[in-house]
């Protein structure tokens, strides 16, 4: 009897390895790609340029609008999955246009009905485009941004292009 019930655990243990083996791990499959720093690549909702802030932690995305007159910048998580929401209620952007002209872009905070966002809580902010004299090629550098209990000065990207 004590034979079996050995052989029965035995059984049960090397069926319990063998699915432990094909089902692998439940996290969800990340897209790679060798062209971005580290192998690592994340495909923007909204079709802009990713800014990566931190190690991965979170990330802006620049949508520049069909007319070219505005450009939204929408704050998510670490996995370009989910909107994060900030207090702030306008992000300073540095810009250097390929003329070498340098000027300033400020996305200000978008209140939203429809998803119940507010100045002061909200993930999307957009910013006047006619500082750029419709250029839409730049390089630049966001002062700072407040995410939860973390904060991120000087983080420099391409546009289009981003950092990521």
């Amino acid at each position: 009897m004590k034979k079996h019930m050995r052989h029965c655990c035995l059984g049960l243990l090397g069926m319990a390895m063998v699915s432990m083996i094909w089902t692998g791990c439940d996290a969800p499959e990340q897209k790679h790609s060798s062209s971005a720093p580290h192998g690592h690549h994340h495909d923007p909702p909204h079709g802009g340029s990713l800014i990566q802030l931190g190690n991965e932690q979170y990330h802006l995305e620049l949508v520049l609008d069909q007319d070219l007159t505005l450009m939204r910048c929408y704050v998510l998580d670490g996995h370009v999955e989910h909107f994060i929401r900030l207090a702030q209620e306008e992000i300073h952007c540095e810009t250097t246009l390929s003329s070498g002209l340098k000027t300033n872009l400020v996305f200000q905070a978008i209140a939203s009905r429809s998803t119940g966002e507010t100045v002061g809580d909200t993930a999307e902010f957009q910013a006047d485009l006619a500082p750029l004299n419709g250029e839409n090629t730049f390089e630049g550098i966001i002062q700072e941004v407040h995410i939860r209990s973390s904060s991120f000065t000087k983080i420099p990207f391409s546009f289009p292009g981003g950092n990521e």
